[in-house]
């Protein structure tokens, strides 16, 4: 069978990608994007918009309510490195299967959006 011949993936993987309008029905600026991968245990969520980025790694076992960000903590880092090239493989995979943009051309500032949030 196929199924019994393809490797096991080690997380499960989630990306939310912003949908442009903040709670106050604003555009967010930067846009806002999340990636988190999950194995058994533990939880890793990359957040990244305007050229910055932040991490969460949370232990499910011990704190499932997900209080205590473990993120740059040594004893944990084997674990966030692991989650991380994760993440890192599905980005690229991700960026690898964007379709081509339709132009290349920028748009003059009477044409762009004002994503800001007030």
């Amino acid at each position: 069978m196929a199924s019994q011949n393809r490797a096991r993936r080690s997380s499960a993987i989630c990306a939310y990608r912003n949908s442009g309008v903040n709670d106050s029905g604003s555009f967010w600026d930067p846009p806002m994007r999340a990636t988190m991968a999950r194995d058994q245990r533990f939880k890793l969520t990359l957040y990244t918009g305007g050229g910055s980025s932040e991490r969460e790694l949370f232990d499910l076992q011990t704190d499932p309510r997900e209080t205590v960000n473990l993120s740059g903590d040594p004893a944990h880092a084997p674990t966030e490195l692991m989650l991380l090239v994760e993440i890192t493989a599905f980005l690229q995979a991700e960026a690898a299967a964007a379709p081509p943009r339709a132009t290349s051309s920028t748009p003059n500032a009477a044409q762009r959006l004002q994503n800001r949030i007030k």
